[in-house]
């Protein structure tokens, strides 16, 4: 069995002055994949500036002991008022750490080339 890997830290967000983190999870991942259906369908929405979507990933990635008692409806509120222009980065970073398992993909060295392996060579 092979060892696993430690989840990178979260990607935070500022809504309203006060930073929130976006924690990767099977939970979150799960409910984004399915909503949209796949990560790159969400990416999509992300790039079309949908507000909804960025609702949704934001609820959802957001872990409810830091939600701090806020509605949903506050909550799509204060990601209105910050505007999906401003989200796009964090947002997206954190859709990547999700797509690949948590793990930040700019650190991820799992798929690193290992010299001679798969070119075709025996």
């Amino acid at each position: 069995m092979s060892k696993a890997k430690t989840l990178s830290s979260d990607v935070m967000v500022e809504l309203d002055g006060d930073e929130y983190p976006l924690r990767s999870s099977l939970r979150a991942a799960t409910a984004i994949s399915s909503h949209f259906g796949g990560f790159i369908a969400a990416y999509q929405h992300l790039a079309n500036g949908n507000l909804q979507a960025y609702q949704f990933i934001i609820r959802n990635g957001i872990p409810k002991a830091d939600q701090r008692n806020i509605s949903t409806e506050e909550l799509n509120e204060m990601i209105w008022r910050k505007g999906t222009v401003d989200l796009v980065g964090p947002v997206s970073k954190y859709l990547g750490r999700l797509q690949h398992g948590g793990r930040d993909p700019d650190e991820d060295v799992s798929h690193a080339d290992d010299g001679d392996e798969g070119n075709g060579e025996i």
